[in-house]
């Protein structure tokens, strides 16, 4: 809607915004990227081997972004509001094989 509205330079730098965000709400080891358009993937790395413990980790991290970014963001001298929608995945890697 912003790219709509005030043109791509803003909606380009709300991006950067947000990136920046993002990065600050995870730790130097996790994975912050851009899948496109508005869509960020953050990889959490490093997540207790505990089911419910990594699970607790992965909310805590969510509820950080969904502070970060609720907080208003400024471009151009201007403010605006964004939400986001955040959804989790779990997963175990597992390098060895089932025989």
């Amino acid at each position: 809607m912003l790219n709509d509205t005030k043109g791509h330079q803003y909606g380009d730098r709300l991006l950067v915004e947000v990136a920046g965000r993002l990065r600050a709400s995870v730790r130097t080891s996790d994975t912050v990227s851009r899948l496109g358009g508005d869509e960020f993937v953050v990889l959490l790395s490093e997540l207790d081997a505990a089911e419910a413990k990594a699970a607790s980790q992965a909310e805590s991290v969510a509820e950080k972004i969904l502070v970060a970014i609720q907080s208003p963001f400024k471009v151009h001298d201007e403010e605006f509001q964004c939400t986001c929608s955040i959804g989790v995945s779990l997963f175990q890697q597992n390098l060895g094989y089932d025989r």
